[in-house]
């Protein structure tokens, strides 16, 4: 990321929200790295996700029965 960065003038680098999975476990990492050279990493949380992601606890089965409601929440 520091090297993309800095060939490219950025000093921010935008991404999704990274809750969970091996991305996530890396995470400290890359924000050390970001620390080091002087950039901010900034995660975006879309409305949708921040609707939907608690109905999430165990995967889809749980959220399944969820969708026509938030369907219609968010349509």
């Amino acid at each position: 990321m520091a090297g993309a960065a800095r060939d490219t003038g950025t000093t921010q680098v935008l991404t999704g929200f990274i809750p969970i999975g091996p991305l996530a476990d890396t995470l400290p990492a890359i924000v050390a790295n970001r620390d080091r050279h002087g950039h901010t990493l900034a995660e975006h949380l879309r409305d949708w996700d921040k609707a939907i992601w608690p109905h999430c606890p165990r995967g889809y089965f749980a959220l399944k029965k969820e969708i026509p409601a938030l369907l219609k929440l968010l349509a």
